[in-house]
């Protein structure tokens, strides 16, 4: 206490000088909520960092950078897309739940990360659910099953029917959470026998296809239509519930295989904050990003790479990534992997 008022409340009777404290001390406790109110009301008034857990030059890299650019025209402050790639997805994800939760940290979330993990390591440092402030889902991705230029087998059923005569003969890539269990939900439903071969990228893999090295993978859409535009690679099926119109004479896997998971085909995107960040700050992130979903530019950006661009609520994601966070670990036992 200062000298001054030490003094002062010498003067005044021990029941005044409890009230002038208490006073004093309900003053000071006001600030801090005033101050936070200030912040949230000013927001953004500086820079908003996008936190990716995938290497640069990755389909949701690129797509999630042009989402950066509407979003920073949206709010009046630049977003800065910052790459936090490794352990596939992990590194990136645990950094955004470790954040400040001041609404200037938003990072990527998606089913490769938040649904795979309790089923791939013994102990984490986050929630998948509660260590976020879900904002949105992004996009839907469904992956595509793609062969080497010099397999025996010209569409879908002839892949299959070579697959059933030849087991353990052919060989498939995968590079991701979620293109490993495409691999499993193939050989369950085909009732096939494959040689599963990890990748760290899908470049990789899609290399050792054009060198016939590989025979086949499950790989983004985006990928696929260049290699198959190209003529490098067989595009074989899609894993989305429709035929695309880009390539119409492609089938489904569904057409073939009527007991796929089909949901275990698609790779989702969503955004979020780490938990904690303000009510009308991920009110503010959110209306934002419903604007920027609505863009015609960003529709036709997205779709340009067989990619479904979506806007659904961040509630609806906690409860998707809860019930698929069961299927992968089903999965995940059944494929006999182990966490680490």
């Amino acid at each position: 206490m200062k000298a001054d008022q030490r003094h002062s409340d010498e003067k005044l009777s021990p029941r005044a000088v409890i009230r002038r404290r208490a006073i004093l001390a309900a003053g000071l406790g006001l600030t801090v909520p005033m101050a936070r109110a200030q912040g949230v009301a000013a927001y953004p008034n500086r820079l908003v960092k996008m936190i990716m857990p995938t290497p640069a030059g990755s389909t949701s890299d690129v797509l999630m950078r042009f989402v950066a650019q509407h979003l920073a025209d949206d709010l009046g402050q630049a977003v800065v897309v910052e790459n936090v790639a490794g352990a596939n997805g992990l590194l990136g994800t645990q950094r955004l739940a470790r954040s400040a939760p001041d609404g200037y940290t938003i990072g990527m979330t998606s089913n490769g990360f938040q649904v795979a993990a309790p089923s791939l390591y013994k102990k984490l440092d986050f929630d998948p659910v509660d260590s976020f402030e879900h904002l949105c889902m992004v996009f839907y991705a469904p992956l595509t099953l793609v062969a080497r230029r010099q397999i025996p087998a010209e569409n879908l059923a002839d892949f299959l029917k070579y697959a059933r005569a030849n087991p353990g003969k052919l060989s498939g890539g995968y590079f991701t959470n979620n293109t490993q269990r495409c691999m499993g939900e193939l050989k369950r439903a085909a009732k096939i026998e494959i040689l599963s071969v990890p990748y760290k990228t899908a470049a990789q893999a899609i290399l050792d296809m054009k060198g016939d090295r590989l025979d086949f993978a499950f790989i983004n859409p985006d990928f696929a239509l260049a290699e198959y535009t190209s003529g490098t690679l067989k595009l074989l099926a899609i894993g989305s519930a429709t035929r695309w119109q880009l390539v119409p004479n492609v089938p489904t896997l569904l057409e073939h295989l009527p007991t796929l998971d089909q949901g275990a085909m698609i790779s989702w995107v969503g955004l979020a904050a780490p938990a904690g960040t303000p009510k009308p700050i991920a009110a503010r992130l959110e209306a934002a990003m419903q604007r920027v979903m609505a863009k015609v530019e960003i529709k036709d950006r997205f779709r340009q790479t067989g990619i479904d661009p979506v806007f659904e609520p961040g509630a609806g994601i906690a409860r998707r990534i809860q019930v698929e966070i069961q299927s992968f670990s089903a999965f995940a036992r059944e494929a006999g992997i182990e966490p680490q």
